[in-house]
């Protein structure tokens, strides 16, 4: 992968973060953790069923 192919994948990534986010406080059925976008420990929230 290129750097100009890594970058151009960054917006849709975060808009996917963002609308995970909101759709699970909307059915309120996740935890919920405000984080970096790029959050080393997404793992780590996940397997505790937390959406960062």
């Amino acid at each position: 992968m290129t750097a100009t192919q890594a970058a151009a994948s960054i917006g849709p990534m975060v808009k996917e973060f963002i609308t995970g986010t909101l759709r699970a406080r909307a059915e309120g059925k996740q935890k919920i953790a405000y984080t970096f976008i790029v959050c080393h420990h997404e793992e780590i929230f996940r397997a505790m069923d937390v959406i960062p």
